[in-house]
Order: structure tokens, then C-alpha cells, then sequence
């Protein structure tokens, strides 16, 4: 069968975008052609799938999602393919990947001049596409969470939702601390060895929250904070901005700005914990990937996934009216505590070792195949 994957922008080291190549891997594998539409791809394309850039030219990020729906309709309404998949609001879609938050619940108590932008009223519109009762879409969920929060807003009937599991490489994370790894991160860094390290995982800094997490970690007492590292690993456009701010409250020299890593599991390795505390996160796979590896975490509700840190105990989770004091005080009290932090550790290993944090994709790929095995059977009804 022939698939549309259709996505606004690739980049190597997106969560989106690692979700959209894997579950597309996995079509290919099952005998299906995969199709990826976007406007923008970077890097080298796999050979295994066809990649159709549709580039768009406007000057606001909204004027150039409303360019890139124009562009891809044509190819939609063509019937050229089984079943059209989008990994971002777009109109006109047979399944939709939710990875984002629903939108009209996270604006739901801002004030109404936010609701009258010309990128809210869009995105609202595309949402609603999706979500009506009268829509035919089916929902990817990789948040069991909002599925209520989609529900109050649109009143969406059940039998569309497919909520999915997490996506940890099982392989990859559960091993051992490897003390070369731990060994190499620390020497590439200039690390001494009885220096703690915390670890902030994540590209867009400022949806990650990166410059709280500095704030946190500027905050901690001099003696502390000059036995510790602040690791920042991932990409932002703005990444001076960041930089600036750790050399303006004076940590500059302690806090290092990785760029985007294919070796992110060393630096799991090589830390002491995991700091996390995004403004908005659907997910949050970090945390899971963080406990799989024993690696304790610091996060907020905010993130979908932060309750498994709760279930597990595997960390401290802060509400999500949380403020700046809030985080520096979790912060500086996880970096205190040794003997917590071994018990945090332990307890993320068991939870990641006799859970099922694993098969996203395939539970995807199977949706995928149960829907088109419907709809095969119903156009020959």
C-alpha cells in the first residue's frame, strides 16, 4: 500500500521527527511504500523512503504551515495514496500522530486576546478538523492524558482514540553504568571525577525550559556549584542567548552546551541527574529514558510523562504552578541528597526493567495496517 507521511520540517534530532522515520522504517518492512512529505528536510534521506519536499516561502512560521497544507491538498485530493498520516495539524488527514498537547486546553484560561491570533485561530481550526464528533480522523495518542483534554474540548467518541505506549530503545538503555562512556563524556568536558554532573536533555530550549534549568543550577551554593556540571544537550537556534544567561549569573565556565549527540546514552552514563522542567511537554521520553538507564530525575507535572516518575518513585516531580525558588531548592536538594539518589536510581531500573515503555512503534504500525485492512475491506463491501 502506498503511505503519506506528511510533517512540516525534519531534523535529525527531533522527537517528532525520530518517531516519524522509525514508524515509517517499520511500514517499509511490512511491504508498504512510504511517502514523506515536508518542507523542509535536513540531512542525508534514507533510500528506503521516497521523500517529496514541498518548500514554502512566507514570513511567519503560521504563514508558512498555511503554505505547506496549500502545497500538500493537491496531493491529498488526488487519491494517490491509501492512507494520508500527519505528524503536525493539517487539514484533510486519515490518522493523526498527537505528540502535541491539545491546544484549546492549554489556551483555555489565557486571556482572549491570545485566542484572536492568526496562529491560534489557524491551529484551533486544523484542531478541530481533527477532533470534531463529525471528523473521520483516527488518533495516534502518545499522552494517555489528553485524551480526556481532547474529549472535553471536542467531544471526540472513543472508538477513535489509539493510545500508544512509550518508544525506549530497549537494547540501548537497559544496561549497566559503562565506565568508559562515563569515563569519555567527563574527559571531553574536563570533568574531574568527584564532580556531580546534572543533565538537561531536549532541542528548543525554551519548550525544555533550559534557561530555568541554569537559573536552578546558577543558584546553587559556590561550593557546590563548584563541584558540579551542568550538561545541556541538544540544538537551539538561540543557543548564545543561553549561553549568555549562564555567563551573566557567573556559571559559565561550568555549564557546557553539547549541540545535538547520536551518543546521548553516554551522558546518561556520566550524570548524576536528569533536570527537566519543560514549559509544555506532551511526553517528556527523556524521563523514561533517564530511569531506564538509573539516572534519577527532576521534573514538573507539566510533563505527560511524569507521572511514571511518581509510580515508579523515581525522582522528584514539582506541581505544575511551580516557580524558579520551587526548582532551585528540588534542585540543590537532589544534588544533597546521595543516598537519595541511589534509591531513585534503583527504583527507575526496576520500573523501566518489568514495564512496557517499549513498542511504540510497532503498536503504531499496527494501527496503521488495522486501518487500511478496514478501509480495503469496506471499498470492496
Amino acid at each position: 500500500m502506498d503511505l503519506a507521511f506528511c510533517l512540516y520540517s525534519y531534523f535529525p534530532f527531533g522527537g517528532l521527527q525520530r518517531n516519524l522515520f522509525e514508524i515509517a522504517r517499520l511500514c517499509v518492512q511490512r511491504g508498504h511504500t512510504v511517502h514523506a512529505f515536508a518542507r523542509r528536510w535536513e540531512g542525508s534521506p534514507p533510500d528506503w523512503m521516497e521523500i517529496d519536499l514541498l518548500p514554502v516561502r512566507a514570513i511567519s512560521n503560521v504563514g508558512r504551515d498555511e503554505a505547506f497544507a496549500r502545497r500538500l491538498k493537491p496531493f491529498i485530493d488526488a487519491d494517490r495514496f491509501d492512507v494520508v498520516i500527519g505528524f503536525n495539524r493539517l487539514p484533510g488527514l486519515d490518522l493523526f500522530y498527537a505528540a502535541d498537547p491539545c491546544l484549546a486546553w492549554q489556551y483555555r484560561e489565557r486571556r482572549p486576546h491570545h485566542r484572536l491570533t492568526r496562529r491560534y485561530r489557524l491551529r484551533r481550526n486544523w484542531e478541530h478538523r481533527i477532533f470534531s464528533p463529525a471528523a473521520k480522523t483516527e488518533i495516534l495518542l502518545v499522552a494517555a492524558r489528553e485524551k480526556e483534554r481532547f474529549q472535553t474540548a471536542y467531544g471526540t467518541p472513543d472508538c477513535r482514540f489509539h493510545v500508544l505506549p512509550p518508544n525506549l530503545d530497549r537494547d540501548t538503555l537497559l544496561t549497566n553504568k559503562n565506565s568508559e562512556e562515563l569515563q569519555a563524556v567527563r574527559s571531553e568536558f574536563g570533568i574531574p571525577p568527584g564532580d556531580r554532573v546534572v543533565l538537561t536533555v531536549g532541542s528548543g530550549f525554551r519548550t525544555k525550559g533550559v534557561d530555568r534549568s541554569i537559573r536552578a543550577f546558577s543558584a546553587l551554593p559556590p561550593e557546590l556549584r563548584k563541584q558540579s556540571r551542568l550538561l545541556v544537550v541538544g540544538r537551539d537556534r538561540n543557543s548564545a542567548r543561553y549561553e549568555h544567561i549562564a555567563g551573566q549569573l557567573g556559571a559559565g565556565d561550568r555549564v557546557h552546551f553539547t549541540g545535538g549527540r547520536q551518543d546521548v546514552p553516554a551522558f546518561y552514563h556520566a550524570a548524576d541527574l536528569l533536570i527537566h522542567p519543560a514549559r509544555t511537554e506532551n511526553t517528556g521520553t527523556v524521563l523514561l529514558e533517564a530511569m531506564a538507564m538509573g539516572l534519577p530525575v527532576l521534573t514538573s507535572q507539566v510533563c505527560g510523562y511524569a507521572g511514571f516518575v511518581t509510580e515508579a518513585d523515581a525522582g522528584t516531580v514539582l506541581p505544575e504552578t511551580m516557580t524558579q525558588k520551587d526548582l532551585d531548592d528540588a534542585l540543590l536538594a537532589a544534588l544533597q541528597n546521595d543516598t537519595g539518589r541511589r534509591y531513585w536510581s534503583a527504583n527507575g531500573r526496576r520500573f523501566a526493567e518489568s514495564t512496557d515503555l517499549y513498542s511504540r512503534y510497532h503498536k503504531a504500525a499496527d494501527v496503521i495496517d488495522d486501518w487500511l485492512a478496514r478501509n480495503r475491506a469496506w471499498a470492496h463491501s
